[in-house]
């Protein structure tokens, strides 16, 4: 974590890393639900005056067997051309605000390498971590029991909201494939096995939302999920 008292104006703080000897002609960068792949070049005018893409928890440069993800907690200006990533910290610009970012940062960011691509190297999850760090207490005793609320069984597919519904009527989990794959998901809900589990859209309404694929199993529920696909689930616990 770092933590800098900013004085400066006009000057764009960034951190780069020159010397990763990777070179691929394109770089992954993750977006809200998904992930896109930018040039790596400045081959043309558009590839020049892109000298940023903007992304959110990663970006990810990769060329077969090995690769290097930029992970952070707030920043979202990412520079990767010929080998060299960067991300830009601070900007301190004067206009419309002449005191813009003035005062202390706090932020974290980290260089992951990893093996493969960013699939194969576990990078959703890992920025997830960086993001969502596990929250302890420390208690006298001991405990060997364990439980948890939702399991899913593929890696690729990722709870990125877990909340109460706003009509009141169960607990709403958004789900999101994080891969660009279609999958056959598997999830299971250990604290409410008897619950119910529909399908709703983004607004939490069943109106025009399909739930012929959701079926039963036997430690849970499955359902088939299209590349990058967003599934909002309502659990609601019919045991009483």
């Amino acid at each position: 974590m770092f933590r800098p008292e900013w004085t400066g104006r006009n000057i764009n703080s960034c951190s780069e890393y020159p010397s990763l000897w990777i070179f691929w002609h394109e770089a992954d960068y993750e977006i809200q639900f998904g992930n896109v792949k930018r040039p790596t070049h400045k081959n043309t005018s558009w590839d020049r005056a892109r000298f940023e893409v903007c992304a959110h928890k990663w970006a990810d440069l990769s060329e077969p067997g090995y690769g290097v993800a930029l992970m952070n907690d707030c920043k979202y200006g990412y520079d990767v051309h010929e080998g060299v990533m960067g991300l830009t910290l601070i900007k301190s610009g004067i206009f419309p605000n002449p005191d813009a970012d003035q005062g202390q940062h706090e932020f974290t960011y980290a260089l992951f390498p990893h093996q493969g691509d960013f699939r194969k190297g576990s990078v959703v999850r890992e920025a997830y971590d960086l993001n969502c760090p596990m929250a302890w207490e420390k208690v006298q005793g001991i405990y060997e029991d364990s439980f948890s609320m939702l399991q899913i069984a593929e890696e690729n597919v990722m709870a990125d909201t877990v909340k109460a519904a706003e009509d009141g009527n169960g607990i709403i989990v958004r789900i999101y494939e994080t891969w660009g794959m279609r999958t056959k998901v598997h999830v299971n809900f250990p604290l409410a096995p008897d619950a119910q589990v529909t399908v709703c859209d983004c607004m939490e309404n069943f109106s025009g939302v399909e739930n012929a694929d959701m079926t039963r199993a036997q430690d849970g529920w499955s359902f088939t999920m299209k590349p990058y696909e967003i599934k909002t689930l309502r659990i609601v616990n019919e045991k009483k």
